[in-house]
């Protein structure tokens, strides 16, 4: 039958959200099981994550039910389902696979994965898709890898690191690697970007984090704000595709805003990564502690309103510049690093200023001192904007913490107010 299309990827992207999509068997099977009795998709008898409400459950698997003949004869032959991460190896007549990877499903321990993700070199949800492409789908080849958002992510990630076994891979909305994973691999990200696309809706913000390793970028269609700038269902809905190729038609370029936040969101990663002393670790785990908290929509005991004043307390303990065992940071690290930079910015100037006042010795030619000058003074604006981005993040990350003592639903707020 070939390999699937853009649009067909798209739906098992958005169908990886609904608890059936781990359930073995044919997709024609599986859609007759939710059918009432007059054979209407019921999207009562469906559990979706994600943001899907009934209503987008309802036009995604009536999309489904009615796809090719081909697309429905698919077989899910193998699923991974653990905390946090969740994917399925779709089988073709061929005898050939696809597996896709569910975005983030709301959990905690997703978010502090994602988060994380911005400086560990291979995260434990990473690890654990590539086990699964090597080892329950080790007998496929050509493997063709999707998914939307941090299923992108990890779409992205297996073909890289099982790039033997991975042919294709199409990632929605999903975000790039972060510079230890791309240094640390890159001979194999080389090899692998003229097999990573990247669909993304035009004002989508999740698809500009870390860094990109796509070889080819595509933005399209997408006319919600806010959230549903990043909805995988108005991915579906709010484009046109080939009636013949399955292909989207409906390219758009992306939203100036959106570019703007990409690179002031690239300056930031590289500040982080560059800090000294393991301190970018400290300021990542305080964010993943912090958000993950607030955006996981997990109600189980373990994170209920005791766990949630212990992790308030810690938090106060940290503002007044005690260590907090609970995220391993004190803001104190914070203080230290921009007094770092500062110092830095200190050194750079004297230098400056002694080799102007060499310069001015006439013992070199003109063009000598301005290309000096020129260097020192390129040197010395970096460190300043450095310093300034520094500045923004502690600022941030007080009225994020001052936010969360007075309650999840204010930093929810918060965070959407900056976002958009």
């Amino acid at each position: 039958m070939g390999e699937l299309t853009d649009k067909e990827l798209l739906l098992l992207s958005n169908y990886m959200y609904m608890d059936v999509s781990v359930t073995k068997g044919s997709i024609k099977d599986i859609l007759a099981s939710v059918q009432d009795a007059d054979g209407n998709i019921d999207p009562s008898r469906i559990s979706a994550s994600g943001g899907i409400d009934d209503e987008g459950t309802l036009t995604i698997l009536n999309e489904m039910n009615a796809a090719s003949d081909d697309f429905k004869a698919l077989r899910i032959t193998e699923v991974v389902n653990s905390e946090g991460i969740r994917g399925a190896c779709f089988e073709n007549t061929a005898g050939e696979g696809t597996v896709v990877f569910r975005g983030t499903g709301g959990g905690y321990q997703s978010w502090v994965d994602n988060i994380l993700g911005g400086y560990q070199k291979d995260t434990a949800m990473q690890k654990e898709a590539a086990d699964f492409i090597n080892q329950q789908c080790g007998r496929y080849s050509n493997l063709t890898v999707a998914g939307h958002s941090k299923g992108g992510n990890l779409a992205q990630y297996v073909t890289v690191m099982c790039g033997n076994q991975v042919d294709r891979c199409v990632s929605y909305d999903g975000q790039g690697q972060n510079r230890n994973f791309i240094l640390s691999n890159s001979e194999k990200v080389r090899q692998a970007q003229g097999k990573i696309t990247s669909i993304s809706a035009h004002n989508d913000f999740v698809n500009i984090l870390l860094t990109s390793i796509a070889g080819r970028e595509i933005f399209v269609q997408n006319k919600g704000h806010g959230k549903e700038a990043h909805s995988m269902v108005r991915l579906l809905t709010d484009n046109e595709f080939d009636p013949v190729t399955g292909r989207f038609v409906s390219f758009q370029d992306q939203d100036p805003g959106i570019r703007e936040l990409k690179a002031y969101l690239g300056n930031g990663v590289i500040l982080l990564d560059e800090l000294p002393s393991g301190i970018s670790k400290e300021v990542y785990s305080t964010l993943a502690g912090i958000l993950a908290g607030v955006l996981s929509t997990e109600k189980s005991l373990k994170y209920e309103l005791t766990s949630l004043a212990v992790r308030m307390n810690r938090l106060t303990d940290a503002v007044r510049g005690g260590i907090s065992d609970g995220f391993e940071v004190s803001f104190s690290l914070l203080k230290q690093a921009q007094e770092e930079l500062n110092s830095g910015i200190r050194n750079i100037t004297a230098v400056r200023d002694t080799l102007e006042g060499v310069m001015s010795q006439g013992d070199q030619d003109l063009y000598t001192k301005l290309l000096v000058k020129k260097l020192m003074m390129a040197l010395l604006s970096g460190v300043e904007a450095e310093c300034t981005v520094m500045d923004q993040m502690q600022t941030a990350m007080e009225s994020i913490t001052a936010s969360y003592l007075r309650g999840e639903n204010t930093i929810c707020s918060c965070i959407q107010e900056n976002v958009y």
